[in-house]
């Protein structure tokens, strides 16, 4: 996806945060780190010495799904005219769960939880770090959080490292799915260090 401009980020953190980034923040960068469907992010240090990163919501988001849901319910409408056999598929269902998904998506106030919940159910372990989310600088259009630095696993040269690193990736992943019940929706390696 194509990046906003630093005017749009920078507007958005200030109707969110009430303040310019450069106030909030000792440094502020201004060429985004990723630009995705959701978001765009950016990386900061805070006031008292820590690396973040914010990701700050593409503005309209809400108005473009709700959109695209309506143009989906009123397809759904018009193929069970045509095939009245197509209702046991319950597509108006599938529908809604994807706009409730869609719009928990669209705040990232249900994102600061999710991170909090991870990091007590990952407490215990010293092999996975959850980044800590930082709930004062972040809003449901704004997310702040710790910034991980480290090797993607597709990156890691030595092959015992790169297996022994996969095998704390999958443990992670059974631990999320098949005991915690709160797993990570997008676990590429772009999201994992």
């Amino acid at each position: 996806v194509s990046p906003l401009t630093i005017d749009v980020i920078r507007q958005t953190i200030i109707d969110n945060l009430g303040q310019a980034p450069e106030v909030l923040f000792a440094r502020f960068d201004e060429t985004p780190i990723a630009s995705a469907s959701i978001g765009q992010v950016h990386g900061a240090l805070t006031h008292d010495g820590h690396e973040v990163v914010l990701k700050v919501q593409r503005p309209g988001l809400r108005a473009i799904f709700e959109a695209d849901l309506s143009l989906l319910r009123f397809l759904v409408a018009q193929a069970l005219e045509i095939f009245p056999e197509a209702q046991a598929l319950d597509m108006g269902t599938l529908i809604a769960e994807m706009e409730g998904n869609l719009m928990r998506e669209t705040d990232f106030n249900n994102e600061v939880q999710a991170i909090k919940r991870f990091g007590k159910n990952f407490a215990n372990n010293p092999n996975v770090h959850i980044p800590e989310a930082y709930a004062d600088l972040s809003t449901a259009h704004v997310l702040t959080m710790e910034r991980i630095v480290g090797s993607k696993l597709t990156a890691i040269a030595d092959p015992a490292l790169r297996s022994k690193t996969a095998a704390t990736y999958l443990d992670a992943a059974y631990q999320m799915v098949f005991k915690d019940g709160l797993f990570h929706g997008d676990l590429h390696p772009g999201n994992v260090f």
